[in-house]
């Protein structure tokens, strides 16, 4: 679906700034819908309280997730292998300890990641975050049509709010 980010300044709100747009404008706000964040203190602070959200459209989490699972994998089987072959555990067996430490491994870094997260902000997310100020607040949109935010974009950027297109 269609995003749109907006980083609105601290004495904005969305509803206020599109009280003067167009005709074409004012009809979208009622298949728009938006998400609106805590206020940031700086770019840091909105990328993790994007973090925090856990937010499907804001955030990725595959990529950790995946490097969670096969380094858990290879450090369990590293081990399992030092512990079988230099102090005799699993009776010396490395056929046995290297595959079991291996699949044990990929368990318990899928089952961190999961507790601890994974999720990274998308690159829009990380665009904006470059030109937050104390205060700030950001704000998902989504809309069914894309030509609908890309006019939402330029109206808010004719204005002086910063906007980024997410997919």
């Amino acid at each position: 679906m269609p995003t749109l980010f907006v980083l609105l300044p601290e004495d904005s709100d969305l509803d206020r700034l599109l009280a003067d747009a167009p005709a074409t404008l004012q009809a979208l706000r009622g298949s728009l819908r938006s998400r609106v964040y805590p206020r940031a203190t700086d770019g840091p602070h909105l990328l993790s309280l994007v973090r925090a959200g856990r937010d499907p459209v804001a955030t990725r989490w595959i990529g950790g997730m995946v490097l969670a699972v096969v380094a858990g994998a290879v450090i369990g089987a590293v081990v399992n292998g030092v512990l079988a072959g230099a102090f005799g555990m699993f009776s010396g067996l490395l056929e046995i300890a290297i595959p079991l430490g291996f699949v044990l491994g990929a368990f318990l870094g899928g089952f961190t990641a999961t507790m601890t997260g994974t999720e990274v902000a998308v690159a829009a997310v990380r665009h904006l975050s470059q030109h937050v100020r104390s205060g700030d607040v950001l704000v998902q949109c989504l809309a069914q049509e894309r030509a609908a935010l890309e006019a939402l974009s330029a109206f808010l950027a004719a204005r002086g709010v910063h906007c980024a297109h997410g997919d």
